[in-house]
């Protein structure tokens, strides 16, 4: 599995974001556990976001210059 940025998918920090809410004020988690947490969860996301991005790769015949 490859690193990805999730800052690029938005949604994937969104779920990042009320996990981290939802741990701290709700559940009555620390904080310090929830935000790597949160993070995992963000960054997890976002890579089974870009794993179901097509593959966009260069026409062949658009590169024979």
């Amino acid at each position: 599995m490859k690193l990805v940025n999730p800052l690029y998918y938005p949604v994937a920090v969104l779920a990042g974001a009320i996990a981290l809410v939802v741990g701290v004020r709700v559940a009555k988690l620390p904080s310090v556990v929830m935000l790597p947490s949160a993070v995992a969860i963000a960054t997890l996301g976002a890579a089974a976001l870009k794993a179901q991005e097509p593959e966009i790769g260069l026409d062949p015949a658009l590169s024979q210059n």
